[in-house]
């Protein structure tokens, strides 16, 4: 099968994790993965008791809303000249991933930024490419703790409350 993305959000300049560009990996950033990096967390469902004997639900709410932890994925292209470096350059990548520290996503044409965790990822085509590489296209899903949008700070605390980050080091919950 012979495979090339359609549509690609940036170069692979663009984007960097921990300073390394994801170039270095011979990645891109496929279609939807901008999309998925800007959407907020869905909020949590409330306990509902539901009796026969009784019209109506009771929730159970102290009036904050909560929401579900911030995931994002990230859809990739891993393009290289050999099966072989394809292969150890895909694993390459998932091995500076997958360690105890949190990592940073920096897209420097849009000045955005997101720290996050390593939390799966899934491929979804092993191919020869157009071009005559070998490509790779997986989906990266991340959790997010804290992302910057040019000047504003967010963070995700653990039960997904986003806290924007004032310019006096206060915290205003959103």
């Amino acid at each position: 099968m012979i495979f090339d993305p359609l549509l690609i959000d940036g170069t692979p300049t663009e984007y960097q994790i921990d300073g390394t560009d994801l170039a270095d990996y011979g990645l891109i950033i496929l279609e939807g993965t901008e999309k998925s990096l800007k959407q907020l967390p869905k909020n949590k469902q409330r306990l509902t008791i539901s009796l026969d004997s009784q019209d109506g639900a009771v929730y159970d709410s102290d009036g904050s809303v909560n929401t579900e932890s911030t995931k994002a994925t990230l859809k990739l292209l891993l393009r290289a000249e050999t099966i072989e470096k394809c292969i150890r350059l895909y694993y390459t990548f998932l091995h500076d991933l997958i360690t105890p520290n949190s990592k940073e996503l920096f897209r420097s044409d849009k000045i955005e930024s997101y720290e996050f965790y390593y939390d799966s990822n899934s491929v979804s085509n092993f191919c020869r490419l157009h071009s005559g590489l070998w490509g790779i296209v997986f989906d990266l899903t991340i959790h997010i703790l804290r992302y910057s949008i040019g000047d504003d700070e967010y963070i995700v605390d653990d039960s997904g409350l986003i806290m924007l980050l004032t310019d006096d080091g206060k915290y205003l919950k959103r």
